[in-house]
């Protein structure tokens, strides 16, 4: 029977069917229905090429990894990239740092995941992951993400799910492929782990080898004959001689297993003899010490397997994969003529030197064929199809290499494995893997011609599942590392369980009976205090609830800053003058929020909030302490300081001084006042000065405006004072202030203050409604957002002779930021 014409059709979504005409006949596609001797049809299939090691590790990233390394082997993510002999570890010894999560606990609510990045954007099509020689931290569930970002570093966000590329991961500790749907153009490449085999470790991930493969440009081109039924056989090679042949040259092979040297070695071409009609055949007629020969034959179309001793056990033709596929062996057409007894045969499927898994193994005489199972087989694997059989011959022997399609080998994997978790004692989950998997595969393959990618990822789930059952062993006790543990809130802890018997089922389930005292994550052991009292954390086997394991957690409240904020308020009130400095209301205010804070110091069951809002208080009393106006008095050379609330008021008293006169006094400089005793109102720091002169001199008062700023920072209102004083004899027309905002004064004052003035443009000006000589007048400014305001006192008054006058005080302001 020729080979299912559905083959062409099957190609991997990586090939391109080259359009080819036969005849009138024009074939873009090929049918089950063509029957034509010598149909071909070119495939381009497109080259892999792996990426530099040294790229990979140079990129390399991790959301969890041991460094620096621990144990000697376990160590970061670039340990995964390059070929020593050490691995990628998730973090278990040492503390996170910036961009790790906070457990090395591989969990589906915690997923531990290892990335690297090419420098560009490059065509991916495939990973492969090898896992740590022990299989210990072997990734299971798993999936494979990409981003592509035109510069830095890409965040999780711009991760995105590859299609066809999740799943499980057999537990094996051989190179394991998978295979994108489509080439994604990436710049980074992310594995991601959900669940590890544990092998007996705890549930940490590690990796010793991650190779990527880009897509190139380039193809290469294989012709495929459908009359010889198979892709890639061709057993009609010069007299067996495999050097003789110009093309696919280490497609055949003539082996000999010899156990002294291993297994199955090649026949070498200088070991080939030719016989009389010209054909080469190879024959090991060595005469042994004893005087018996030993030897086997074996050409292109008959098989001796005469053996004596135990220098040789079999011989065979041994097929080598050129790519990935399925593949069975079969005769081209019956045995001719065979001995008696007839050989006994085999066909076995290996990565290396040795038999491997049978597909066949039978006595096979004349008139009888070889069909050995499918197996699934990789690039550089081996076919095998010989005899072991002692002094027995066949010919007429035309073995052939059929490749069929993963539907084919589905059908047979599932009769294979039909039943195969039941009657053993496996865990209830792993036996519902496989069943899930077994229907996943079994629907794949319902129409007539499945998607051959999806069944092929169907399989290999399958084989996952199976790999992954997990044998019942009955749970004799849980232990916990930590059974005790006293935290302040926010604090977390690992506990970590530990079943016995060690090949037990290391899964526990754990449960905190006060998730608001101290939480705990059900899958990892991960607990944090929320708040003061004592909970109790417990982890369960899932495979037997009766066993348990407790730990005992006292959350108590971090009252570290509180008690800073204690201690700052103390000093403030120790600090030299503090009485005398500082107003009666702020010092109250501190008073009273100190005394608060030691009784919530006191108050063990007050919650993390309340101690809050206690601190913040404090903290604020501190910051918002109003110091009093500082009044400083320089008469006659005497000086002397007081401290003022504002709104107080003082009045300064001249001396008689020996040949001077009283003249005036200043304020701040400024001339205020040319009487005496003056007195005043305090809105803040000043310093008042007497004016003395010689006793015959004339004393001209001079009218004088002045003009300070305050700010309330718990009103957030700013206070401008104007302080006028006119000589005895004026009137007073008017008295004020004049104001503006930032945007005003920089576009129209900001290079020309003189122009502040009465009537000016977007100016706001307050007029006072009394009439005396000296005063005060002060507007409030309530500012609630960042700005600057500025402001002028000003008095319109006439003089002695009745002409009109306006002075106005310096320009004040204040930033509320």
């Amino acid at each position: 029977m020729k080979m299912k014409r559905v083959l062409a059709c099957a190609l991997s979504a990586a090939m391109i069917v080259t359009f080819v005409s036969f005849g009138n006949m024009g074939v873009g596609m090929v049918h089950a229905a063509v029957d034509i001797e010598n149909e071909s049809v070119t495939v381009e299939e497109k080259v892999l090429k792996e990426i530099e090691s040294e790229v990979l590790k140079a990129n390399a990233k991790a959301n969890s990894e041991q460094k620096p390394a621990a144990w000697d082997n376990d160590g970061e993510a670039g340990w995964a990239f390059d070929d020593e002999n050490h691995w990628w570890h998730s973090r278990y010894q040492g503390n996170p740092v910036e961009g790790e999560v906070n457990s090395g606990l591989v969990s589906a609510s915690n997923p531990i995941w290892i990335q690297t990045g090419f420098g560009e954007a490059k065509k991916i099509k495939k990973i492969t992951y090898l896992s740590r020689d022990n299989g210990m931290g072997s990734i299971n569930a798993y999936k494979v993400q990409y981003a592509n970002v035109q510069q830095g570093e890409p965040r999780d966000d711009d991760f995105h799910d590859i299609a066809g590329a999740a799943g499980n991961l057999q537990n094996a500790r051989t190179a394991q492929e998978i295979v994108f749907n489509e080439a994604v153009t990436a710049t980074h490449i992310r594995l991601v782990a959900t669940s590890i085999y544990a092998n007996g470790g705890q549930q940490y991930v590690a990796a010793k080898r991650i190779r990527v493969f880009e897509e190139t440009e380039g193809t290469e081109g294989v012709t495929y004959n459908f009359y010889k039924q198979s892709d890639f056989w061709d057993y009609e090679v010069a007299y067996g001689n495999l050097a003789d042949q110009t093309e696919n040259a280490d497609r055949w092979h003539y082996q000999i297993k010899k156990p002294s040297e291993g297994g199955w070695i090649d026949i070498p071409a200088n070991a080939l003899k030719t016989k009389d009609n010209g054909e080469k055949s190879w024959m090991n007629d060595d005469k042994g010490l004893d005087g018996t020969y030993y030897y086997a034959k074996l050409n292109k179309d008959e098989i001796t397997s005469t053996f004596q001793g135990e220098a040789y056990t079999a011989v065979a033709y041994a097929w080598k994969a050129p790519k990935n596929g399925y593949f069975k062996m079969t005769l081209e057409s019956p045995i001719t003529q065979a001995s008696s007894p007839a050989p006994s045969f085999f066909v076995c499927h290996s990565s290396d030197n040795q038999d491997g898994k049978d597909l066949f193994r039978n006595i096979v005489g004349a008139n009888s064929t070889i069909t050995s199972k499918i197996a699934r087989v990789h690039t550089g694997e081996w076919l095998r199809l010989g005899a072991t059989t002692k002094n027995a011959w066949a010919s007429g022997l035309k073995p052939v290499v059929m490749e069929v399609t993963a539907k084919d080998y589905a059908v047979q994997y599932l009769e294979e494995v039909s039943g195969i978790e039941e009657g053993n004692s496996y865990t209830e989950a792993s036996k519902q893997a496989v069943k899930e998997a077994r229907s996943a595969l079994q629907e794949a393959i319902l129409p007539e011609v499945p998607d051959m990618v999806v069944v092929e990822q169907k399989i290999t789930a399958l084989e996952q599942a199976i790999a992954g059952l997990q044998e019942y062993v009955p749970v004799t006790e849980v232990t916990l590392n930590v059974t005790e543990a006293n935290l302040k809130v926010g604090e977390t802890v690992q506990l970590t369980a530990t079943v016995a018997p060690d090949n037990a089922s290391q899964e526990v389930l754990w449960v905190s009976d006060a998730e608001g005292i101290a939480s705990v994550d059900s899958a990892t052991g991960l607990v944090t205090a929320n708040s003061a009292g004592t909970a109790i954390i417990t982890a369960t086997s899932t495979m037997n609830p009766e066993k348990k394991a407790q730990c005992t957690v006292v959350v108590t409240r971090d009252d570290t800053t509180l008690d800073v904020a204690i201690k700052a308020a103390e000093e403030k009130i120790r600090e030299e003058n503090f009485e005398n400095k500082y107003t009666e209301a702020s010092k109250t205010a501190l008073r009273e929020n100190l005394e608060n804070a030691k009784l919530a110091k006191e108050n063990a069951n007050l919650s993390v909030e309340d101690v809050k809002l206690v601190v913040d208080a404090l903290n604020a009393s501190i910051e918002e302490l109003q110091l009093k106006a500082v009044v400083t008095i320089n008469n006659n050379d005497q000086i002397e300081t007081k401290y003022c609330e504002i709104g107080d008021q003082v009045t300064v008293v001249a001396q008689n001084v020996e040949n001077k006169k009283f003249s005036h006094w200043t304020f701040n400089g400024t001339p205020i006042c040319y009487s005496s005793p003056y007195t005043f109102t305090v809105y803040g720091d000043a310093t008042i000065e007497a004016v003395y002169v010689n006793a015959e001199e004339e004393v001209t008062p001079q009218a004088a405006m002045m003009c300070s700023v305050s700010y309330n920072k718990s009103t957030q209102t700013i206070k401008f004072t104007a302080k006028r004083s006119v000589p005895e004899g004026c009137k007073i027309v008017k008295h004020g202030m004049i104001l503006t905002s930032r945007t005003a004064w920089n576009d129209l004052y900001a290079e020309n203050p003189e122009n502040f003035v009465l009537g000016a443009s977007r100016i706001l000006t307050k007029e006072a409604t009394t009439t005396g000589l000296a005063g005060n007048y002060s507007v409030n400014v309530k500012c609630t957002k960042p700005n600057i305001w500025y402001a002028k006192g000003y008095v319109v008054y006439t003089d002695k002779n009745g002409e009109e006058q306006t002075v106005y005080s310096d320009v004040v302001s204040y930033e509320v930021k």
